[in-house]
């Protein structure tokens, strides 16, 4: 997920590893991408009526299209994340960025939870 600001950049990613390189192996059958691609449309697609959703396409643009996608399945071993959510400002400036994501859309509203979230381990307070 990535937004921004004028001038400010925030993301979260993360890095897949899996555990073969026998790719030609774990090679889709059209079947199962066709199977695939249904279930993915089902789920996203929030409108039975909905254009994009695979059983909507028509058949002569499925098979057109499915010519070109190589699907494959992974045995995914390991997940490394990253986050860059602004951790070089100030507290004012940090909380001022807060404040504006949280009046954007939901990908602005999450990202200002995750920078909450670890606004208390960038700026410990010291006691006397």
């Amino acid at each position: 997920m990535t937004t921004s600001l004028p001038g400010i950049s925030r993301y979260d990613s993360g890095e897949v590893r899996e555990a073969t390189n026998r790719l030609g192996s774990l090679l889709l059958e059209e079947e199962q991408l066709v199977n695939l691609l249904r279930d993915l449309t089902a789920r996203f697609e929030n409108d039975d009526k909905s254009p994009s959703l695979f059983d909507n396409l028509p058949e002569a643009y499925i098979q057109r299209m499915i010519k070109a996608i190589v699907a494959f399945e992974i045995e995914v071993t390991d997940i490394d994340n990253v986050f860059k959510l602004s951790q070089n400002r100030d507290k004012k400036s940090y909380e001022s960025i807060i404040t504006k994501l949280s009046a954007m859309g939901s990908d602005g509203k999450e990202i200002a939870r995750e920078m909450e979230k670890r606004s208390s381990q960038l700026f410990k307070t010291e006691k006397a």
